[in-house]
C-alpha cells in the first residue's frame, strides 16, 4: 500500500516517498531504531499538538551518528532505509485492501470483507445474530464496514473465502507474527490501530496491522459483544475440526496481550489473510 525511502542525517531528516507517487519531507521530530523488532520508529507533534507516529519496518539501516569532538554541532551520517513496496490486494467482489510486510510475512492490513467466494458464489449474509447459533453453512455479517463477522463454515468452505494468492492465516503464521512482535505479552499493543480502541494502553501500531475492535457474534447469546473493546480472528486449521469449538486468537482493550481461545464455530470473527 506504499514504501518509505527514508534519509535521515542524524536522525533528524526524513524523505518519504508514498504509493501514489506523492513525497513527504520532515524535518523535526525524533527517530528511534530497533534493531531487534526490525523497526524504525518517527514521531511528531502535529498541529494540534497531539503526538503522531510513523512506522517503518523491514528496513535495513547503517545507525551513525556522533558528535565531533570540542563542538555541539553533530556530525552528518546518513542513514538510509527502505520498505519494498507491497502491491493492494483485489478480491472477487472488487473490495481493495492494503498489505503490510512483517518480517517475512505479507498480511493484509485490514480484516476480510468479501461477499462472496472465489468462484463467484455468494457467500450468505446472516443479518440477524439471533440466527447465528442454528447456523451449519458458511455465513457473514456486516455489521461494520470496516470489517465483516464469519463464521468458522466460511473459513473452511471449499470453495475458499481469500482472496486469489492469498489464504486465512494458520496458527504457525499467527505464532510467527507474534514472535516477531515481542511475543505474546506485547503484541497486542503492536498490532491494535492507535485510534480507534478506547483504552489506556501504549497502542503502537508499529507492525502497520491496524487492528480494530471489532467485536464479535456471540452465537449462544444471539448479541454482538466486545465492540469497541476486543478484536476476534479465526485461526485456519490445515486438520478436519470436530466437535461445536475452533481456535481463535483475541486481542481486549484491557491489556496489550494476544491470546489464543476456543469459539464457538458458529460465533462470527473477524478474519485476516496472509500471502501464498
Amino acid at each position: 500500500s506504499f514504501y518509505a525511502d527514508i534519509s535521515v542525517n542524524c536522525l533528524k531528516k526524513a524523505v518519504i516517498h508514498n504509493a501514489d507517487g506523492s513525497t513527504e519531507t520532515i524535518t523535526t521530530g525524533n527517530f528511534s531504531f530497533d534493531a531487534n523488532r526490525n523497526i524504525v520508529r518517527y514521531e511528531q507533534e502535529n498541529e494540534s499538538k497531539e503526538a503522531s507516529n510513523k512506522f517503518f519496518n523491514n528496513y535495513t539501516y547503517n545507525k551513525s551518528c556522533s558528535t565531533k569532538p570540542g563542538t555541539s554541532a553533530p556530525k552528518e551520517d546518513a542513514v538510509k532505509t527502505t520498505l519494498p513496496q507491497v502491491k493492494d490486494i483485489k478480491g472477487i467482489d472488487g473490495k481493495v485492501y492494503h498489505a503490510i510486510k512483517i518480517g517475512n510475512q505479507t498480511w493484509m492490513a485490514e480484516d476480510l470483507r468479501v461477499t462472496q467466494f472465489r468462484n463467484g458464489d455468494a457467500i450468505p449474509e446472516v443479518a440477524d445474530a439471533s440466527l447465528w447459533k442454528y447456523l451449519q453453512k458458511s455465513a457473514y455479517n456486516r455489521n461494520n464496514a470496516q470489517g465483516y463477522l464469519y463464521n468458522w463454515h466460511a473459513i473452511n468452505d471449499a470453495r475458499n473465502i481469500a482472496p486469489v494468492g492469498w489464504h486465512v492465516a494458520t496458527d504457525a503464521e499467527w505464532n510467527t507474527l507474534i514472535k516477531n512482535l515481542g511475543g505474546a505479552s506485547v503484541a497486542g499493543g503492536a498490532l491494535k490501530d492507535v485510534s480507534a480502541w478506547t483504552d489506556n494502553q501504549v497502542n503502537t501500531n508499529e507492525s502497520g496491522f491496524s487492528a480494530l475492535p471489532m467485536g464479535k457474534i456471540n452465537s449462544d447469546s444471539g448479541l454482538y459483544e466486545w465492540l469497541d473493546k476486543a478484536a476476534y480472528y479465526w485461526i485456519k486449521s490445515l486438520l478436519s475440526a470436530n466437535g461445536t469449538t475452533a481456535s481463535s486468537f483475541n486481542i481486549k482493550s484491557s491489556n496489550n496481550l494476544i491470546q489464543k481461545q476456543q469459539s464457538k464455530k458458529t460465533d462470527g470473527l473477524s478474519v485476516r489473510c496472509v500471502k501464498d
